[in-house]
Formats: C-alpha cells, sequence, structure tokens
C-alpha cells in the first residue's frame, strides 16, 4: 500500500485523493452482487499531475487491500481493464 495521510474525510495517497462516504443507492437494487446498492463508496480523485499510471497504480493498491482485508470493492472509471480483475468487476 503506497503511504497515505488522513486528513478530515479523505485519505491522502501520492497520486490519488480517496474520499469514503455512504451510497445513496444503498438497497435500490435486488442483487447483493450489484454493487449500485453497497452501503458505501469510496471515491478516488488524482491529484493535480498525476499520470495515468501512478493513478493506476494507486487505485489497484487500494483495491488490493480491500480485497485481502474481506471488503468487496469495484472500480467504475475509465482504466478498469487497466487494474487487476478489471477492477474487480470479474470477481462479483
Amino acid at each position: 500500500m503506497p503511504e497515505a495521510s488522513v486528513r478530515v474525510d479523505a485519505i491522502h495517497f501520492p497520486f490519488t485523493i480517496a474520499e469514503w462516504s455512504h451510497n445513496d443507492y444503498e438497497g435500490t437494487v435486488k442483487s447483493d452482487d450489484d454493487f449500485i446498492g453497497w452501503s458505501s463508496v469510496l471515491e478516488c480523485e488524482p491529484t493535480e499531475g498525476a499520470s495515468l499510471g501512478e493513478v493506476v497504480q494507486t487505485v489497484s493498491a487500494v483495491l488490493r487491500s480491500l480485497w485481502s482485508a474481506g471488503f468487496r470493492a469495484v472500480a467504475a472509471c475509465d482504466y478498469e481493464e487497466l487494474l487487476p480483475h478489471k477492477g474487480g468487476a470479474s470477481l462479483y
């Protein structure tokens, strides 16, 4: 996992800022496997000047950490194909 610092409502990685929040769509879908209805959302935004490769590396590490801790996680982004397990889509 890349070095990170926690600030008020976000985790700041060198190339990405991640904000965790409640998912307003929780419970709106019938399947528990449909990530749209999961209870939490982690939004990752690149820091200024970060390259796509740096962002992919950081988001990949975050996803792997979540999965190894037993959390379900799926990325919804323009670079899913560059992430492990297609951003998690192939896991569920």
